[in-house]
């Protein structure tokens, strides 16, 4: 093969592999779960 078919051969493989692979990593946040008050002060007798 001439040279620059194979330097084009080989961007093409290049771009293919490329495509192929998942480089996008997914990105989940998580809320904390609400925490439960206690309710504060009620009276005297809580």
């Amino acid at each position: 093969m001439s040279k620059p078919l194979r330097s084009l051969a080989a961007v093409a493989f290049m771009a293919a592999i490329a495509a192929c692979t998942n480089t996008s990593e997914e990105f989940v946040v998580v809320d904390p779960a609400p925490r439960a008050s206690d309710g504060g002060f009620v009276g005297k007798y809580n």
